[in-house]
């Protein structure tokens, strides 16, 4: 009898289970159908919008197409950070002979990676830490792309979301399941790359090759030591030759190894980085932040039964370490963080502590939490980011208005000044005078100084001519101006119903 009941018992919990398992998938490919259509919906309201620094990618690839090496404008510079990226996008040139849609589909394959990467990384954590595989990943990529920095990033021709996926194959890659020659060498081979997509990838480089090195000791474990030596010059080779081939370029063709934005991307001597950081994380990636003031109490329940690694599982580490790193990099070096920096690393780091607490606490706090964080980021998305991205749309229609005149009614040596290179620079055979120190490094030194001190450097270098709001000086005779809708990262959506002008002035 006792046996029957038993029978009856273990049946009906294995439907129940059954039965949890085919809620969990369909909820788990609800949310992803959800989130592909919105991802589409995004590209198609991003197809008018292609970011300046984007542009700047353009101009370099289009060099590198001609065989002219990295030029802007005219000029050998090492004023992008991310050279990979560059040669992606001559690579992606094959599919359409206009470069901005042969950056829209290298747009579209990054993004595809990202979500792939994410999906996949947070499959293997829920695996880890015993989670429900199937529902865990759908929702974290739900979390990933309503964000409002994805939102924005995603289309707009730029690396970063990309990026964001090879930190998470990185991490995969150094801690595999089951090591192998596969996971061995292509961990090296990613880690070797990651400091030419991103530059503070560097950082991630370093720590990732820490494991790297703790996977050949189990990998070779038992090998003759000719064997084990080989394996280790085979991946050393692989890790450092895309830097080394890089630096050897940089040194022979501008003569200096670190790009120009290094000095350029520097914050105004009275910005606290550590409170724009604290923004753009409480903007962006909340989720992020509310989790880290959790973690305490969710640790403090989960170490009465389960040790700090059996929380953190070893493929967290390589992601967590980076992610504190760079935050203190960005302090001490004073670095404007913008939003871009931040989905490189924050997507990774907000599935790891979500499903962290997760496994520690259970989804009585973390579904409440992750709700939240999707309805925030959705009404920003929805709020901010849209007219955002349409008006960059039409800040894009002006600036190119603005280039077809400056092509047809300037001389062809008459060098322009503007703060933002990318466009102009793509669209005009002018000489740009860049004043914010992209491709000339030099001009980054004056960027907090009066107007009239740049405008000096700028004329002595060439300048005929000035693009900006205000006067650049008082002869400056008023050349041509066009209205154009305000773009910039705002909490107030009646900001983007706002006018703002181009203004291009002939300097005396």
């Amino acid at each position: 009898m006792q046996l029957r009941q038993e029978l009856i018992r273990a049946v009906y919990m294995e439907g129940d289970m059954h039965q949890r398992n085919a809620d969990s998938n369909w909820v788990g490919q609800a949310l992803l159908l959800a989130s592909m259509v919105w991802c589409t919906y995004w590209f198609i309201h991003a197809w008018p919008y292609w970011e300046d620094d984007s542009y700047i990618h353009l101009e370099y690839a289009r060099s590198v197409f001609e065989g002219k090496g990295f030029m802007f404008n005219g000029t050998l510079s090492n004023g992008d950070t991310s050279p990979v990226w560059v040669l992606l996008l001559v690579a992606s040139h094959v599919f359409s002979s206009d470069w901005v849609t042969s950056g829209k589909i290298l747009s579209v394959l990054g993004a595809v990676f990202a979500l792939g990467m994410a999906y996949i990384y947070s499959r293997r954590l829920a695996q880890d830490i015993g989670l429900d595989a199937d529902i865990a990943p759908a929702v974290m990529v739900t979390l990933f792309v309503v964000n409002p920095y994805f939102c924005y990033w995603a289309f707009s021709g730029m690396e970063a979301v990309a990026a964001a996926g090879l930190t998470m194959l990185i991490a995969m890659l150094v801690v595999p399941k089951r090591a192998s020659v596969l996971t061995f060498f292509g961990a090296a081979a990613a880690i070797g790359i990651a400091p030419l997509v991103r530059p503070e990838m560097v950082l991630l480089s370093a720590i990732a090759g820490l494991f790297l090195l703790r996977q050949w000791h189990a990998l070779t474990a038992g090998m003759p030591t000719s064997s084990r030596l080989v394996y280790f010059v085979a991946a050393a080779l692989l890790l450092a030759l895309p830097l080394l081939g890089w630096a050897a370029y940089a040194l022979d063709a501008f003569g200096y190894v670190l790009p120009n934005t290094n000095a350029a991307k520097r914050a105004a001597p009275d910005v606290s980085v550590s409170w724009r950081l604290l923004q753009v994380y409480g903007v962006g990636f909340p989720g992020v932040l509310l989790a880290l003031a959790l973690l305490p109490f969710g640790l403090s329940q989960a170490l009465k039964n389960e040790s700090t690694a059996k929380i953190f599982p070893v493929v967290t580490w390589p992601v967590l370490l980076w992610f504190a790193v760079t935050s203190v990099f960005y302090i001490v070096n004073h670095t404007h963080v913008q939003t871009r920096y931040v989905v490189v690393s924050a997507p990774a780091v907000m599935f790891t502590l979500l499903l962290v607490l997760w496994r520690s606490v259970g989804a009585r706090l973390v579904y409440p939490l992750a709700g939240a964080t999707v309805v925030f980021a959705f009404l920003v998305s929805v709020l901010l980011v849209h007219p955002f991205v349409r008006n960059k749309g039409e800040h894009d229609q002006g600036v190119a208005q603005l280039a077809t005149f400056i092509s047809r009614e300037l001389p062809v040596d008459a060098g322009v000044a503007v703060y933002s290179i990318g466009q102009l620079g793509f669209m005009v055979g002018n000489p740009i005078i860049d004043v914010g120190g992209i491709t000339r490094p030099e001009a980054s030194q004056l960027l907090y100084e009066p107007q009239a001190v740049m405008t000096a450097w700028a004329k002595r270098n060439g300048a005929g001519y000035y693009i900006m709001g205000d006067k650049p000086e008082p002869q400056a005779q008023l050349v041509m101006e066009l209205p154009v809708p305000e773009v910039g990262w705002s909490m107030k959506p009646s900001f983007y119903d706002k006018k703002t002008v181009l203004r291009l002035w002939k300097l005396s």
